[in-house]
């Protein structure tokens, strides 16, 4: 087992999108937003927006208006010289998204498409997030953020899915990485923790517990050449005593301490 080290997990973690940075008119900037902006359309009917409208920018709404605030079924359109930066299709109430709706945004990286639940202006319940880059979200929203159960796919080819909670994996997931790193089990703010199998691009097993990210308490370690390890980690250390099957059914006793081997049974004697 002289790669048993593998089982650490790399320290890496998984995200997924959230629409802060992202959607900057519309309030959808997440749940902590900073001020309140109430932009006014050409015919003086005002939405609300966390940010300021840019110099020289223009708001053009074609529903209804009521108390002076965006209401009802329209478009909304918002303008920089002749570019489109934002286009919603849907319902507004009081000067904000509220229902099913459609929204395109022009960033940086390019474009941005949500088809989904607002509320208040945030994304809420069901959606399809498709970012710039190529990567894609498909699930439940709650103040802007991926929550319930949903499905990831990143442009490098990396998948998650599973359950989430406020942005980040919490219960039980299936996650899948670019280069074939492999692991289903329980996660916990973001990071694999509880029960789980993880399956490394080089063949390797390992099921069992894992902390915080890393493997923590009993679990079953299987190398590429079908030789078995069945003990305990330690913050992702192999410790203690661990019962050794080789592919031919041979066993051994080993002890091992911060991934290394300290005994075997054929060295007690």
């Amino acid at each position: 087992m002289n790669d048993i080290d593998t089982v650490k997990l790399r320290g890496r973690l998984l995200s997924v999108p959230r629409a802060g940075g992202i959607f900057i008119l519309l309030g959808l900037g997440g749940p902590a937003l900073a001020e309140d902006h109430w932009l006014a359309s050409e015919s003086g009917c005002r939405v609300w927006s966390d940010k300021p409208l840019e110099q020289g920018g223009v708001v053009r709404w074609t529903g209804g208006c009521e108390d002076e605030k965006l209401s009802g079924t329209g478009v909304l359109t918002v303008l920089a010289g002749d570019k489109t930066m934002v286009r919603f299709e849907g319902e507004m109430r009081g000067g904000k998204a509220q229902g099913p709706g459609t929204m395109e945004m022009t960033t940086d990286e390019g474009q941005v498409l949500y088809q989904g639940g607002f509320a208040g202006s945030l994304l809420d319940g069901y959606g399809v997030l498709e970012l710039a880059d190529g990567s894609r979200y498909e699930g439940g929203f709650q103040t802007d953020k991926p929550h319930g159960y949903g499905v990831y796919n990143a442009a490098d080819g990396s998948l998650y899915q599973g359950e989430i909670r406020q942005g980040l994996p919490d219960g039980t997931g299936y996650d899948v990485f670019a280069d074939g790193e492999k692991y289903h089990g329980e996660f916990q703010k973001g990071q694999r923790h509880g029960e789980g199998i993880l399956l490394l691009p080089s063949g390797d097993a390992y099921k069992g517990g894992f902390r915080d990210g890393r493997a923590d308490g009993s679990g079953v370690f299987t190398d590429a050449s079908g030789t078995i390890y069945r003990g305990t980690w330690s913050a992702g250390h192999a410790q203690g005593t661990f019962t050794v099957t080789k592919p031919d059914g041979s066993q051994e006793e080993q002890v091992w301490k911060n991934d290394k081997r300290i005994l075997s049974g054929s060295e007690e004697s």
